[in-house]
């Protein structure tokens, strides 16, 4: 049994069952649930959420909700409860922050207690914007760059940058900054100063592995086939 708002909502909880409370609401539990998922999300990311969403604060009031049954709610949660037992790893912040916006956004647009609006979106980044990403990506490449950063740059909200940006240059921020690196890893390779493991570290990749990998499938070929190809006579090692 629960206790919400003054209404008061009896039901069996089963697995899959969702329980969404906005905040401030003051709650009475009785009887028991079995093992569960319990996920606080911050009032700052729902303001940043409804801002980037251009819907008025006005307008948006989350639904109190007793017992959902919501799949992409469910996977999201199933997402970040998988990343909290995995070893820490790089990629662990990247992925719970997407899950965790992700969230965020369904809830917005699924569960706004107030009419919903549509949301309006600029059709292109600002030229002098775009070339300032660029720029920046040009300059920062070996770097780990985030769309974060590349959106704060834009002035564009996260949530559009990406669509924004293929629709300009034709490719995702992140595949663009991969070609970058990897014309320059060329740049470098047909320099002759670098060893193809040193060029891997200079360019931005974790290891040489996934340098060839990724240069294979950019250029086509490794990055030791177009050393001969392309560089000078005595690559050093």
């Amino acid at each position: 049994m629960q206790q919400r708002s003054g209404v008061v909502h009896k039901s069996i909880m089963r697995a899959g069952s969702v329980i969404i409370m906005p905040a401030g609401n003051a709650c009475l539990w009785e009887g028991s649930a079995p093992a569960n998922i319990r996920l606080r999300l911050p009032l700052q990311l729902f303001t940043e959420t409804v801002e980037e969403l251009d819907i008025s604060p006005n307008n948006f009031e989350l639904l109190n909700a007793f017992n959902a049954h919501d799949l992409l709610i469910e996977n999201l949660s199933r997402i970040l409860l998988s990343e909290l037992n995995r070893p820490s790893h790089p990629a662990q912040a990247l992925i719970s922050n997407a899950a965790t916006c992700a969230l965020a956004a369904h809830l917005v647009r699924s569960y706004n207690v107030k009419a919903p609006e549509q949301p309006s979106v600029a059709g292109s980044i600002k030229s002098h914007a775009l070339a300032s990403v660029l720029s920046y990506i040009e300059e920062h490449a070996e770097s780990s760059i985030t769309l974060d950063e590349l959106a704060h740059i834009a002035n564009v909200s996260r949530f559009h940058f990406s669509r924004l940006f293929k629709a300009d240059i034709g490719f995702s921020p992140m595949a663009y900054v991969e070609q970058v690196r990897i014309r320059k890893a060329q740049e470098l390779i047909r320099d002759g100063k670098y060893s193809l493991a040193q060029i891997a570290t200079i360019v931005g990749f974790a290891d040489q592995s996934h340098f060839t990998r990724r240069f294979r499938l950019h250029t086509g070929c490794t990055p030791a086939v177009f050393a001969r190809e392309n560089g000078p006579r005595r690559l050093p090692h």
